[in-house]
């Protein structure tokens, strides 16, 4: 490696090495900084769930987007909470956020999404056939079995229905599964639910290692109910029948989070040691 290379590239997770990989083979000399292994567990993006390909496609900036983010001011464990604070940059990034927030701009920040998700499995695939010791290690890594995301209540699943036509319209695979259908594609399911989601472009890779570095992100089970709206006895026999589940399919219980004599959600983590919330 030349002493004085064209790109300086800081950081060894995934953005940082895929970067230098291909810039490397347009013949760029390129150096990567990590302060620990390349690609190791400690790494926040090490195996980083796994998945790949078109699922989670989103725009944050949607029409009720700010709305929901101020209404979380009431709940800490609200998916979007926007935290006030004084001061003119605040502001002027509130009216900024509100303006994006309409269907135009949605519609447009979804396609862009799309087709950059699209292009990162076109790319992962190119990789997993290549020559060389990276291409055969992705290879036997690498699988397509497609992503499933399963609903426990008859609205959560209505909700995501609705949404179905506009994804499929830009080119997000989705078909729905009834109850029995899912049964049938994954018959070793061992809890119920009302429905749910298929994406047959959802891809994921297995890491050899448990990775011990924590996601910057991480995805909580809703399955109480709302708390203004759902007595708490009823919400917490959801929320431990929902953790039995969850500890048969290998999770653990790190804690009861809450008051002691009465907690209101649980801390759990899966077989990698990445947490998340039961609510």
């Amino acid at each position: 490696m030349r002493h004085d290379p064209d790109v300086l590239v800081v950081g060894g997770g995934v953005a940082g090495l895929f970067c230098a990989l291909q810039l490397s083979r347009r013949g760029g000399s390129v150096a990567v900084l990590e302060r620990g292994p390349v690609g190791g567990p400690q790494s926040s993006s090490y195996g980083n769930t796994g998945f790949v390909g078109t699922h989670g496609a989103g725009a944050l900036a949607e029409p009720g987007m700010l709305a929901l983010g101020l209404r979380g001011l009431a709940d800490r464990q609200a998916a979007v909470v926007i935290r006030p604070r004084l001061g003119a940059d605040m502001l002027r990034w509130l009216w900024q956020f509100r303006r994006a927030c309409n269907d135009a701009d949605a519609r447009a920040s979804l396609s862009v999404l799309v087709s950059l998700k699209q292009r990162s499995l076109i790319m992962l695939r190119e990789l997993c056939d290549g020559d060389g010791p990276a291409g055969g290690g992705l290879a036997a890594a690498f699988a397509e079995p497609g992503m499933l995301v399963v609903f426990g209540t008859e609205r959560a699943f209505g909700a995501a229905q609705r949404g179905v036509p506009d994804a499929v319209a830009r080119g997000i695979p989705l078909r729905v599964l009834s109850a029995a259908e899912l049964a049938e594609l994954e018959p070793d399911a061992g809890f119920e639910v009302c429905g749910a989601l298929y994406n047959e472009e959802g891809a994921f890779l297995r890491v050899p290692e448990p990775k011990v570095g924590k996601n910057r992100m991480h995805l909580d089970v809703a399955v109480g109910g709302g708390r203004d709206t759902t007595p708490r006895d009823v919400r917490w026999a959801r929320i431990m029948a929902a953790v039995q589940r969850l500890t048969a399919a290998g999770a653990t219980v790190i804690a009861e989070v809450g008051e002691a004599d009465q907690p209101d959600h649980v801390l759990m983590a899966d077989p990698e040691g990445n947490e998340f919330d039961v609510l």
